[in-house]
């Protein structure tokens, strides 16, 4: 397992060696650059006014706040917001796409090498990539939905509260940044609910 892993993020990272190669600028289209100075008063001034895109604007969505609060914390360590976006943002969507898929697909098919090709069918295709171009934050929830249906998958097999904090912490993200993403998950983790309600009750007659 090791070596698909390590050889799916190696590859993962050369594909966006444009990212990492220098700490330049990267915004293109809905991906605009946050100036330092509003990211370190975000912390104490949290406000719907967002002043770092043309010549500002109001804004009542909640998508952004997590991560704003993020590059909040790095800029006030002194981590420049061209560093911040790549820890915060492009880093995650690099490791955790191929990893989230191969150990969401050896869980379900039991097979190391199809679960490798599944990754990189879902690290590296066109629609993919495409969004990373400037629609990161749909590309983060896509590096994240793997890892969704893992840990229900691991919750309906063996329910614990620490696997219930992780599920509901990865779900509520990618509920936050992406509800048009999460209302369809939102149907078939419902059926795995039912499917698990029907268990305990078919347990619990078991043992009556």
């Amino acid at each position: 397992m090791k070596k698909y892993v390590l050889f799916l993020i190696l590859t993962s990272f050369l594909v966006h060696t444009v990212w990492f190669a220098s700490p330049n600028v990267l915004n293109a289209g809905d991906w605009l650059f946050i100036h330092d100075e509003f990211s370190q008063k975000i912390i104490t001034n949290l406000s719907t006014w967002i002043g770092h895109g043309g010549l500002g604007g109001p804004s009542i969505s909640v998508m952004n706040f997590p991560f704003y609060f993020a590059y909040s914390i790095l800029s006030n360590l002194s981590i420049t917001y061209n560093i911040a976006v790549r820890i915060v943002f492009l880093m995650p969507i690099v490791i955790l796409a191929p990893l989230g898929m191969f150990l969401l697909s050896n869980r379900l098919m039991r097979s190391e090498f199809a679960a490798f090709i599944a990754a990189l069918i879902y690290s590296f295709n066109p629609f993919f990539l495409r969004l990373q171009l400037d629609w990161e934050t749909f590309a983060f929830v896509w590096a994240l939905a793997p890892f969704i249906y893992l840990l229900y998958l691991q919750f309906y097999d063996n329910p614990c509260i620490k696997k219930a904090v992780y599920l509901s912490i990865i779900s509520a993200l990618s509920m936050i940044v992406l509800l048009s993403f999460f209302l369809p998950s939102l149907v078939w983790i419902s059926y795995l609910e039912a499917l698990m309600i029907v268990r305990y009750i078919l347990k619990g007659l078991s043992m009556a």
